[in-house]
């Protein structure tokens, strides 16, 4: 049997052999985690997620460097930190497989971006803008100010109210600005055209607002959720894709 000695010195053998030079060690944790794993159910292990856990130490310092990468070239540089943080945290939540917390993490970036480029860039511009043509289908008459915040359940708006409170507007109004002038650069040829991205971004902050403290959720959206958690294989992959796209486009057109 071997000694309680032996095994408390253990962990120094072998910081030892991975501190000397030569061979590569990679070997080394190769044999460690097959032992570990063929030995965990016995051991119990999977309940105390070491194997998981040994696994997410290894991929870190690899995950780190995506993020990084990821958000490199982007243009916003007082921000970038801390979307490396969440593009990190993501990364972590997906090897988890942990979807509500995944999709925050990604509704995160998305909203620093969005709240950076509407508070510094888009308030005085929609201002400005406000009666100018949205669309570049010929036949539409409608301003920037009403596609920004038409609502069919409230047709009779005071737009110039709304306008005046411009600071104050809720993300998906925010979303909406960041997507026409930024996304598209303001080159949309009619409304159906914005409504697959508004609609992702829609699903991404109803998710936030499962996991986090927000706006209380109707029954239709309930349903709407539950459907996008049960099919969350597949959203897993739209919802990055979907990062990779907001985060490029949107970059290409920040001058």
């Amino acid at each position: 049997m071997v000694s309680k000695e032996y095994i408390r010195k253990f962990p120094q053998k072998v910081n030892q052999v991975l501190q000397e030079s030569g061979d590569d060690k990679e070997w080394l944790f190769h044999s460690i985690l097959a032992i570990l794993e063929k030995s965990s159910e016995n051991l119990n292990f999977s309940e105390k997620r070491v194997i998981q856990n040994i696994h997410e130490y290894c991929v870190e310092k690899i995950v780190k460097k995506q993020a990084e990468n990821f958000y490199k070239d982007f243009n916003i540089k007082d921000i970038k930190d801390d979307l490396v943080k969440d593009f990190f945290k993501m990364e972590h939540e997906r090897r988890r497989d942990d979807f509500r917390n995944f999709c925050l993490t990604i509704f995160q970036q998305i909203e620093n971006i969005t709240n950076e480029l509407f508070h510094s860039k888009l308030i005085s511009q929609i201002s400005n803008d406000r009666y100018k043509r949205a669309y570049t289908y010929q036949k539409s008459e409608d301003t920037i100010e009403m596609m920004l915040l038409w609502n069919d359940r409230f047709p009779e708006q005071d737009y110039d109210k709304k306008i005046e409170k411009i600071g104050t507007w809720p993300f998906m109004a925010k979303f909406k600005a960041v997507i026409y002038y930024y996304y598209f650069g303001k080159r949309v040829y009619n409304q159906f055209e914005l409504f697959p991205k508004i609609r992702i971004g829609n699903q991404l902050y109803l998710m936030r607002n499962r996991v986090h403290r927000g706006p209380s959720i109707n029954t239709e959206q309930e349903a709407k959720l539950d459907e996008i958690y049960q099919n969350r294989s597949i959203y897993y992959l739209r919802f990055l894709g979907f990062l990779e796209d907001f985060v490029w486009n949107v970059n290409k057109n920040i001058v």
